[in-house]
C-alpha cells in the first residue's frame, strides 16, 4: 500500500496537469449568462450560493458560496 504522502504527491501532480488544460481550453459559449442568487441560513448564519449559467446549453459555469453577497469572484 502506498504512503500518504505519495498519494497526496500523485493528487497534486494530477492537479497542475488538469489546471493547465482546464486554463487554457476554451469553453464554446453563447454570450448569454443567467446569474442566479440563492439565500440560505445555515446554523443561524446567512450564506449565499452564487452561480452563472451559460444560458443556451444550460452548463454552470461556476457557483461558490460566499458569506458577504457583495464579494465573489462572479460578481
Amino acid at each position: 500500500m502506498p504512503s500518504e504522502s505519495s498519494i497526496r504527491n500523485w493528487v497534486n501532480l494530477a492537479a497542475e496537469h488538469i489546471q493547465k488544460v482546464v486554463m487554457n481550453t476554451k469553453l464554446p459559449v453563447s454570450g448569454y449568462f443567467g446569474f442566479d442568487e440563492i439565500h440560505m441560513r445555515t446554523d443561524g448564519e446567512r450564506t449565499y450560493i452564487l452561480s452563472l449559467v451559460e444560458l443556451w446549453d444550460d452548463v454552470y459555469i461556476n457557483a461558490e458560496f460566499s458569506q458577504d453577497r457583495d464579494t465573489g469572484t462572479i460578481k
